[in-house]
């Protein structure tokens, strides 16, 4: 008796494979477009649902403008630190702090430029880089931070180093950080550029609606300056 295979030619397959892919194929390709945009949009909305008022864990942060306050504040530490001859540690940890509230500055403006539909990711970072150009060293050092290395790709030829001063009659001397680039031959202190940076991220919030007028005098900055110069003072904006 001869036996009768049950198997179906691989030509007969290729050529059913091909009718059903000229057939159906622009369908396919329809569906899977929709069915990822669905998934994307349903975890979008399921992440919005789940992400509850930023006050939860940080308390008095809830947007970019009130983020820019903490930026002030760890900017005005350091200040205070570079003013009173710190040791090497407690100046790198500020210095540090400064950066990471930048960085986190740049993600809240970024949610909120997205949020208010002002734009997409490759249009904020444009407009952050020719607005802000003193964040590139800060993400920079925040990321390294984070990471335990650094990438030469986020702040190309540069880094930090701390100088030493004795002091004089005119100078009470002490360590000094500085933001060293072009392979060591520009160097700027950092007290100098954090205060720009501060001023820069005002004028870039104001300019996309995040915050508006002044910089503002906040709340532990009233503290601080009636501490100083007196407590029945109010300070206006800057």
């Amino acid at each position: 008796m001869q036996e009768v295979s049950g198997s179906i030619p691989l030509s007969s397959t290729k050529s059913f494979s091909r009718r059903f892919y000229i057939n159906y194929g622009p369908y396919l390709w329809l569906i899977a477009v929709i069915f990822i945009s669905f998934g994307a949009s349903a975890i979008f909305f399921i992440m919005s649902r789940k992400a509850g008022p930023p006050q939860t864990h940080t308390v008095v942060i809830f947007d970019p403008r009130t983020m820019w306050e903490k930026l002030a504040w760890d900017i005005w530490t350091f200040d205070e630190l570079q003013r009173m001859q710190p040791d090497r540690q407690r100046l790198a940890y500020s210095a540090i702090n400064v950066c990471i509230a930048a960085s986190s500055l740049q993600g809240w403006t970024l949610t909120y430029f997205k949020k208010n539909r002002l734009g997409e990711d490759r249009q904020f970072h444009k407009l952050l880089s020719a607005q802000v150009p003193h964040q590139a060293p800060c993400l920079a050092i925040a990321n390294t931070s984070k990471h335990a290395g650094t990438d030469p790709s986020k702040w190309p030829g540069g880094s930090v180093h701390l100088q030493w001063y004795e002091p004089d009659e005119d100078d009470p001397g002490g360590w000094r950080l500085y933001h060293t680039e072009n392979g060591g031959y520009s160097s700027t202190m950092a007290l100098s550029r954090f205060t720009e940076l501060r001023n820069q991220w005002w004028s870039f919030l104001v300019e996309i609606g995040a915050a508006e007028g002044r910089q503002p005098v906040p709340e532990w900055q009233q503290i601080e300056l009636r501490r100083i110069f007196g407590q029945n003072q109010t300070y206006a904006s800057e």
